[in-house]
């Protein structure tokens, strides 16, 4: 989780989670950072990529 929004603004459309979240203190919690990162608008690259 610590490189997610980084991840994201160099591009990427997605990312893997599993493991962040089966590995967290409380996944719950990492269930709802995740979940408020990706609700944020992606970059926009001019490709018409989703």
């Amino acid at each position: 989780m610590h490189n997610a929004a980084d991840v994201l603004d160099a591009g990427a459309h997605g990312l893997a989670v599993v493991s962040a979240l089966c590995s967290a203190d409380d996944p719950r919690a990492a269930a709802q950072s995740f979940r408020a990162l990706f609700a944020q608008p992606l970059p926009s690259d001019g490709c018409g990529c989703l």
